[in-house]
C-alpha cells in the first residue's frame, strides 16, 4: 500500500473510531427535556422552525444557524417519513416526537452535533496539512481530537458548541492555506467561515484573528505601496465576507441587534462577577489535562511554548486564536469546560506537531509508545463517559417509578430545578398526576396540598437545591418510599463536576458514579 493509501486508510480508522465514541451513549437522560441544560432551547426552537410555526427562535442566549440547521434537519426526517409511508401527516410526526419516541427531536438533533463533531476530526487533518504539510502530523492532530474527551462528551449534544468548533477549525484550515497559495480566495473563505462560526455562538468571532494575520502579516515587512493596498483590500474584503456570513445566517440577531448587546453584556456579568477560582487555573489544572490527559496536555503546552518561540507563519495563525480566546476567559469565576471547546483541534495541531518533531529520529517503537501515552488516558476518559451516560438518568428512573407505583390523580410536588423528574412527561400513558414544580421550601411545598414530594440533592452540582430545613421536615412528617442515588459507595474515589454546570455527569472519577443524575428522594405525606 502506499503512503497515501495508508493515510486514507488511517483517517478512515480515526473518523470511524470518533464517530463510535460521539453516538454511543447519544440518548444520555432523555426523555428528560433538560438531561444537558440549553439543550431545550435548541431542539425546541428547531421543532417549532420545523413546523413553519416560528422563524425567529429570538436573539438570545444564541444565534440563529444552528437553530436552521437543526429545523432543516428535522424537516428533512418528516418529509422523508411520508415518503416511506411512515407520516401521513404532520400530526402523525408530532405523535412520534411525543408519544411513541418520546424526544425524538432531542436525539436528531444530538445526531447533528455528533456529524459535526466527526467532520471536525477531518477538517483537523486538512488544517493540520496545510500548516506543517506533514502526513503524520495530519494524522495524529486529527486522533487527538477523536479521542479528545471534551470534544467528544459535548458532541453528545444538541449544543452550539461542537457545530461553533467545527466552522472556527474551518476558518483555521482557510486561513492556514491560504499561507501557502497566497490566494485571497481562501482569506474570504476563512473569513466567510469565522462568520459562521460566530453565527453559531457569538465569541468564536476572535477567529477573524486567523485570516486578518494570515493576510496582514506582510503590512509589517517592506513591501511595494500596491501591494500593501492590496493586503489593506483584501483585510477589508474579509471583514465584509465575515458580516455577511453572520447576517445571512443569523438575520433576526442583526434585526434584534441592541437585544444582542444587552443580553451578552447581562452574560459578561455573570460570568466575571462571581467569587472563586479565575477560569485560567480551572482549565489548566482540570479542563485541559482531563480532554487531552496528562501526556497529551503536556504536548499541548509544549506545542504552544514551541510555536511562540519558532513564529513560523502557521503558528502565528494557530496562536492568533489561541492565545486571545483563552485571554478572553480567564479572569471568569463562573467556569465552564465547554468554553475551550473552540481551542481544542488547534491545540491538537501544536501538539501532534511538537511530539512527531522530537520524535522525527526515533525508532517507530518509540513513535508507537508515544501515541499510545497521547491517546489511551482520554480514550479510556471517552469510553468510562460513555458506560454511564448509555445507562438510564436517575431522573428517569424516578418518573418511571412515580408512573408505576403512585395512584392515579395524585397530587406530587416536585422541587423545581434541572434535577427534577419529568413526571407526566410519558405521553404514552394519559396525564395520571397533578405535579405542582415550586421552590424547594417547606412553604412552597405545604401550599401545593400535595401527598407525594420529590426531591433533588447532589453533593458537587448546587443547582436549586433543597432548603437545609425540608429534609429533617420530611423525615418528621413523611415517609422515604424510595431513593435514587447516582454514586456508588465505598470507592475512595472523588468524582469531579464544575460546579457552575448543571450537568449530572462526572468530568473525571468516573468510577464512583454508577450512572448520571442527582439524588431523588420520593417521599409521602400520609404515610407517616
Amino acid at each position: 500500500m502506499t503512503l497515501q493509501g495508508r493515510v486514507r486508510s488511517g483517517l478512515l480508522a480515526v473518523a470511524l473510531g470518533g464517530a463510535a465514541l460521539r453516538f454511543w451513549g447519544l440518548g444520555y437522560g432523555l426523555p428528560h427535556p433538560t438531561a444537558r441544560p440549553d439543550e431545550e432551547f435548541m431542539a425546541g426552537k428547531a421543532l417549532q422552525i420545523s413546523l413553519g410555526r416560528m422563524l425567529d427562535p429570538g436573539a438570545f442566549p444564541y444565534p440563529d444557524l444552528l437553530y436552521y440547521v437543526d429545523a432543516l434537519v428535522l424537516s428533512a426526517w418528516r418529509n422523508a417519513g411520508h415518503l416511506v409511508g411512515a407520516y401521513g401527516s404532520t400530526d402523525d410526526f408530532l405523535r412520534d416526537v411525543a408519544v411513541y419516541r418520546p424526544a425524538l427531536h432531542y436525539r436528531i438533533c444530538r445526531s447533528v452535533g455528533a456529524l459535526f463533531g466527526m467532520a471536525t476530526l477531518l477538517v483537523t487533518f486538512g488544517a493540520a496539512f496545510h500548516a506543517y504539510r506533514r502526513w503524520s502530523v495530519s494524522l495524529l492532530a486529527a486522533l487527538l481530537v477523536a479521542v479528545n474527551f471534551l470534544h467528544a462528551r459535548d458532541s453528545h449534544f444538541a449544543t452550539v458548541d461542537v457545530p461553533m468548533t467545527f466552522f472556527v477549525t474551518l476558518a483555521i484550515a482557510f486561513s492556514l492555506r491560504s499561507g501557502a497559495t497566497k490566494s485571497r480566495r481562501d482569506v474570504l473563505l476563512s473569513a466567510f467561515c469565522a462568520g459562521l462560526a460566530t453565527s453559531a455562538k457569538y465569541n468564536a468571532g476572535l477567529v477573524i484573528l486567523c485570516p486578518v494575520v494570515a493576510a496582514g502579516r506582510d503590512l509589517f515587512r517592506p513591501v511595494a505601496q500596491v501591494e500593501r493596498w492590496r493586503i489593506l483590500a483584501t483585510l477589508a474584503m474579509a471583514v465584509g465576507a465575515m458580516a455577511a456570513a453572520f447576517a445571512l445566517t443569523s438575520p433576526y440577531c442583526v434585526l434584534h441587534l441592541t437585544d444582542v448587546l444587552g443580553g451578552l453584556g447581562d452574560t459578561q456579568r455573570v460570568l466575571f462577577a462571581g467569587s472563586g477560582l479565575p477560569a485560567w487555573k480551572v482549565h489548566l489544572r482540570t479542563t485541559l489535562p482531563g480532554a487531552f490527559g496528562w501526556p497529551g496536555f503536556v504536548a499541548v503546552l509544549v506545542g504552544v511554548v514551541r510555536a511562540t518561540w519558532k513564529r513560523r507563519p502557521s503558528d502565528l495563525v494557530l496562536l492568533a486564536f489561541i492565545i486571545p480566546t483563552f485571554a478572553s476567559m480567564g479572569e471568569m469565576t463562573w467556569v465552564l469546560p465547554r468554553y475551550l471547546m473552540s481551542m481544542v483541534p488547534a491545540l491538537a495541531i501544536l501538539a501532534a506537531e511538537a511530539t512527531l518533531s522530537f520524535l522525527l529520529l526515533a525508532r517507530a517503537g518509540w513513535v508507537a509508545v508515544a501515541v499510545l501515552a497521547l491517546t489511551l488516558p482520554p480514550l479510556w476518559n471517552i469510553i468510562s463517559y460513555d458506560r454511564l451516560a448509555a445507562r438510564q438518568d436517575t431522573r428517569v428512573q424516578a418518573a418511571d417509578w412515580v408512573a408505576e407505583n403512585l395512584p392515579p390523580r395524585s397530587r406530587v410536588a416536585l422541587c423545581r430545578g434541572y434535577g427534577a423528574p419529568a413526571v407526566n412527561d410519558d405521553h404514552r400513558r394519559p396525564p395520571a398526576f397533578k405535579p405542582e414544580i415550586v421552590p424547594c421550601s417547606i412553604g412552597a411545598i405545604r401550599e401545593t396540598g400535595a401527598r407525594y414530594v420529590v426531591i433533588h440533592d447532589h453533593p458537587y452540582v448546587r443547582f436549586f437545591l433543597p432548603a437545609q430545613d425540608v429534609v429533617p421536615w420530611l423525615k418528621a412528617n413523611g415517609r422515604l418510599l424510595v431513593t435514587f442515588d447516582p454514586f456508588r459507595a465505598g470507592t475512595g474515589i472523588t468524582p469531579y463536576f464544575f460546579g457552575g454546570d448543571a450537568f449530572y455527569l462526572p468530568y473525571s472519577g468516573f468510577a464512583a458514579v454508577e450512572r448520571g443524575g442527582p439524588i431523588v428522594t420520593i417521599w409521602d405525606l400520609a404515610g407517616h
